[in-house]
């Protein structure tokens, strides 16, 4: 999942920011930020892999920006939904014939 988030403030951001979920199911996720500064109208670009949960079902993760070792938020809060399907028998061996 890529992330992109504008600091349309007067501020710049600091160089130790983080993104961090706050609320919603437990999510399985690495997200790696350029530690630079982000000035007033820059935009922060970043890439958040998320591992699915393996019961199929409906999740949903919230999440914020924050910094400083005690992770102070900022900014408005977001979220990803996350649809888990059955596995479709005729795609499980279809998958394990082409891995054979």
């Amino acid at each position: 999942m890529k992330w992109t988030f504008k600091n349309t403030g007067e501020t710049e951001w600091p160089a130790d920011i983080k993104f961090v979920q706050i609320n919603g199911d437990a999510l399985v996720t690495s997200v790696e930020i350029d530690a630079v500064p982000i000035k007033p109208e820059q935009e922060l670009t970043f890439t958040q892999q998320i591992t699915c949960p393996a019961k199929p079902g409906l999740y949903s993760g919230f999440f914020k920006l924050a910094h400083g070792s005690d992770s102070i938020e900022f900014g408005e809060k977001v979220y990803i939904d996350i649809k888990v399907n059955e596995a479709d028998p005729a795609q499980k061996n279809l998958l394990l014939l082409r891995s054979q």
